[in-house]
């Protein structure tokens, strides 16, 4: 065989082991999404076989026991670490979701009676799961923000997708006004008022 020939055969060869055996990225993702920097993992296969070389363009995040979101495209075997659920850091818990939701709508109904302008304006759910309408004080910035954060983090981890919720449409409300709720007078909470049956 002439050298040259059997020098390609090797160097082709050679190639085919290096690409074959090539460290397998596998990507580590912080909070906000793929693109994020940090330690990854090694190797071309994980358990079973499974090729942590893929090219997979779709994101796929899972969160690992270590507080870390990884990139599991690939497959959970080619995540360096076990996986503690579906979806970014931090997991979520949806009843926590809900009772979170409820503290901070009960903050966001806060007002001050002794104001003489309209307060409870601004219309949100008034739960996450199976909502219907309730009027919030926007002037309540932290706890506005903190509402739309919740149904945020509720919808993006499909905490509604298996609740069936009945068939009854919501009444919904006319519209709020500042109650006092302490004895002091300047300490209220905005309550919805609804249509009587038969009003105009």
């Amino acid at each position: 065989m002439h050298r040259w020939i059997r020098n390609a055969l090797i160097a082709t060869s050679a190639f085919g082991l290096l690409a074959c055996s090539g460290s397998a990225k596998v990507d580590n993702f912080n909070e906000g999404g793929a693109g994020g920097s940090g330690a990854t993992g090694t190797g071309t296969a994980g358990s079973g076989g499974v090729d942590c070389n893929c090219a997979v363009g779709a994101y796929v995040p899972v969160c690992g026991m270590d507080g870390v979101t990884y990139d599991a495209a690939c497959g959970r075997q080619c995540v360096p670490v076990q996986t503690e659920c579906d979806g970014p850091c931090p997991c979520v818990d949806c009843d926590d979701l809900e009772v979170q939701y409820t503290s901070a709508l009960a903050a966001a109904r806060s007002c001050s009676p002794i104001l003489a302008f309209e307060q409870c304006t601004e219309e949100v759910p008034d739960q996450l799961a199976c909502p219907c309408t309730t009027f919030i004080n926007p002037g309540n910035t932290e706890a506005v923000n903190q509402l739309r954060r919740l149904q945020g983090l509720w919808n993006d981890n499909g905490c509604g997708d298996l609740i069936d919720c009945p068939a009854v449409a919501c009444v919904e409300p006319g519209y709020s006004f500042c109650e006092p709720t302490g004895g002091s007078g300047d300490s209220g909470a905005c309550v919805d008022e609804y249509a009587v049956s038969g009003d105009p």
